[in-house]
């Protein structure tokens, strides 16, 4: 479904993405974990486009993206992300938050929209909040109304970017059991996370990035139970 060939991301002359390539298939839950620094939400931008490559391929199912914008804005309706800072509109609804991407990027009337965001918001158990807006929310409640936009796309691929790193500890588990439903459901995923429970008992792969390059990649009991490299190991060690 995914496909990235030796990826580079410079900003002047600091290499944050050193040639990194991947393949993610249908169905795959991919935790992507490192140190602040390392490189994976750079990574994690620039499969989104969000930020530019300067050199590699991406291609999704197949189609090769290139910075043009119409493909870049057609293929992000497939390729969702959800954001460490939720980033929504403050003077907008819930509802209207989760449905403005439906009217104005895929043309839906405003009665479909609202019904196929609902739906949504109801997934993540947000139905009683519809008309609320952000600054009446907790943090978590935000970060599933965020997780409820992405999912209303109805996407081939979610990219969350740390997504309980900006919530309070007793808000974490909230977000990350709906993150756990879609994994269950067959949803494709790439998680970076700080959360080491999550890699190990979601995942069905992990990854760790150490200076802008991969340098562990496998099953979550084989890369946590026998780590190849050192700076796993060190790594593990800290957070365990």
């Amino acid at each position: 479904m995914l496909r990235i060939d030796e990826l580079h991301k410079s900003f002047g002359s600091l290499e944050v993405i050193k040639g990194v390539s991947l393949n993610a298939s249908k169905g795959d839950v991919i935790s992507i974990l490192g140190r602040s620094g390392s490189g994976k939400s750079t990574f994690l931008r620039c499969i989104n486009f969000l930020e530019t490559p300067t050199s590699g391929t991406i291609s999704l199912s197949g189609e090769k993206i290139t910075a043009d914008k119409a493909q870049i804005c057609r293929l992000r309706t497939r390729m969702a992300m959800v954001f460490q800072q939720f980033n929504l509109w403050s003077h907008m609804t819930v509802l209207n938050n989760v449905a403005i991407a439906l009217k104005t990027s895929l043309k839906l009337p405003k009665k479909e929209a609202n019904q196929r965001a609902e739906k949504y918001l109801n997934q993540v158990n947000m139905s009683d909040r519809l008309h609320y807006y952000p600054g009446q929310l907790s943090g978590g409640q935000m970060q599933r109304v965020a997780i409820a936009r992405a999912l209303a796309m109805e996407p081939d691929i979610l990219l969350f970017d740390e997504p309980t790193s900006a919530l309070d500890p007793e808000l974490v588990e909230e977000v990350l059991n709906v993150i756990k439903k879609l994994a269950e459901q067959g949803r494709t995923m790439l998680v970076v996370t700080h959360e080491m429970a999550f890699a190990r008992d979601v995942s069905n792969r992990v990854i760790f990035f150490d200076e802008g390059i991969i340098v562990e990649d496998g099953p979550p009991n084989e890369v946590f139970t026998a780590p190849k490299s050192e700076q796993f190991k060190q790594f593990i060690s800290k957070e365990y």
